[in-house]
């Protein structure tokens, strides 16, 4: 297990709740194994080294290897019937389960953000300070982070578009809504109540610092929305307003692009998905992916008797041994189910199942094209990973082996795959037969996979740059051929 164990605990980097099991810190994206007093097991995740797998849910990195793969989470958004979903939280993973106790949230853009393709210079932070939680808006427009002084190393402190905020004791959850318009932060001053700071008016709230598990916006940026812990119960707080639940727990939340509020919850026995006050579905265990555009999802619902089936835009497939894996299209439009029943796997799109390609069985499948005809996957030779794009006649596009890879995307037409990649301490992106320059820290936020334009022919990404003057956090554009 990595030497990881199942606890939870605080990130010793931002004070964050650490969920059992996480490798990173869902906050902050401290890794925790570098504390020996806050780790966990090891079950997908991406650090900064070392060869690694990717994640058949999402494209990230397995082991250690790349940015965040914690709770597998980012861009996590589904399509119910003609319904988006919409989940928004703390930072950018896919695969959710609520098969444990651990609570997650997750951050993801919504059908009609619109990704700046300008490249631009977000924020330089300083030698005099130092940085926790760097954020990036949705659009990869505005950054901001937890700073403190290094002669002051008590006082914590926004810095957000190159502007400091007021000083404070302690400060954790920092996030930007949906539009990047409303920045948000837990703050506490004096003692232990907390304050709701939404781009600098502070408003006293009824519970604890300690008792906030998330933070996070509604679609229109005007609802501050909680998960509150107290008294060993969960609860969701929005507007500073408790919000009833007939559920033991309360796992996380999300919003429909409409508003309608999403919660998932844990009884002793089952895990259910509830629209506001409908119970939506119910099952012994409830898996959660979500496609790399982040906005599409499907749902695994497992049955007492241990069957399985998915649910994909509101419809359920048949009940199978086990549903092995869901995996989306390069734009995120089409959800493709791979399942195994009597010994055969199947790939279920469009509501019909066929035999898998022989020629795509035992890959981890990182992402398909839109017509459902090309993978994305990767193969590790002496130690070393490549991308490898695979036709459904079986014929392999390679690329070139690095010590770690991540964050795999497809353009729409599946013509070209971009990744992060890595050798020693530097990493840099790989689009096409491009590769960009090297950096300190390359993230794939806040999407959690490296974004392609409409035709492919440019991507976007966010990278730091340390120099001698300080962090620069960049929003960097580089083509695509």
């Amino acid at each position: 297990m990595n030497g990881i164990q199942a606890q939870a605990g605080n990130c010793p980097n931002c004070g964050h709740a650490i969920r059992p099991y996480n490798r990173f810190c869902m906050n902050c994206a401290y890794d925790l194994l570098q504390s020996a007093s806050a780790t966990a097991p090891t079950v997908a995740w991406q650090t900064q080294s070392a060869p690694l797998q990717l994640c058949h849910q999402c494209g990230a990195g397995l082991g250690a290897g790349a940015v965040f793969c914690g709770n597998c989470g980012a861009s996590i958004a589904a399509k119910s019937g003609s319904r988006r979903f919409l989940f928004i939280g703390g930072i950018s993973f896919i695969v959710l389960a609520l098969a444990g106790a651990a609570v997650w949230f997750f951050f993801l853009r919504s059908a009609g953000l619109n990704i700046s393709f300008a490249e631009k210079l977000l924020a330089t932070v300083p030698d005099d300070q130092t940085d926790r939680g760097i954020r990036i808006s949705f659009d990869g427009t505005r950054a901001a982070y937890i700073a403190s002084s290094k002669d002051a190393p008590d006082k914590k402190f926004v810095v957000a578009d190159g502007k400091s905020g007021k000083e404070y004791e302690e400060i954790r959850r920092l996030t930007f809504s949906l539009d990047g318009s409303q920045l948000g932060y837990i703050a506490k001053d004096e003692g232990k109540a907390a304050l709701l700071v939404v781009n600098g008016k502070e408003t006293k709230l009824d519970y604890d610092f300690d008792e906030i598990e998330e933070l996070a916006f509604n679609p229109s940026g005007n609802a501050p929305t909680l998960l509150v812990r107290r008294d060993g119960k969960s609860f969701i707080v929005v507007n500073n307003k408790k919000r009833e639940s007939q559920h033991d727990t309360i796992e996380g939340f999300a919003y429909t692009v409409d508003g309608r509020l999403l919660s998932f919850a844990r009884n002793k026995e089952t895990k259910a998905v509830v629209a506001d006050d409908k119970v939506i579905l119910e099952e012994k265990e409830i898996r959660f992916h979500g496609g790399q555009d982040g906005r599409t999802f499907a749902l695994v619902g497992i049955t007492k008797k241990g069957d399985e089936y998915a649910v994909v835009d509101g419809k359920k497939t048949d009940l199978y041994d086990r549903i092995k894996d869901i995996v989306f299209s390069a734009d995120g439009s089409r959800v493709f189910v791979i399942a195994r029943k009597n010994q055969k796997d199947y790939l279920i799109r469009d509501g019909k199942a066929e035999p898998l390609p022989k020629e795509w069985e035992d890959k981890d499948i990182a992402v398909v094209s839109y017509d459902g005809k090309t993978i994305a996957h990767t193969i590790t030779e002496g130690g070393k990973t490549r991308v490898v794009v695979t036709d459904a006649k079986g014929n392999d596009k390679r690329g070139e082996p690095y010590e770690r890879v991540s964050a795999i995307a497809l353009s729409s037409d599946g013509s070209k795959v971009a990744y992060i990649a890595g050798d020693g301490e530097k990493s840099f992106v790989v689009a096409g037969e491009q590769k960009s320059e090297a950096f300190d820290e390359i993230y794939p936020l806040p999407f959690d996979r490296i974004s392609f334009n409409s035709n492919g022919t440019k991507v976007a990404f966010a990278a730091i740059r340390k120099t001698e003057s300080g962090k620069e956090i960049w929003w960097k554009v580089m083509d695509a051929r």
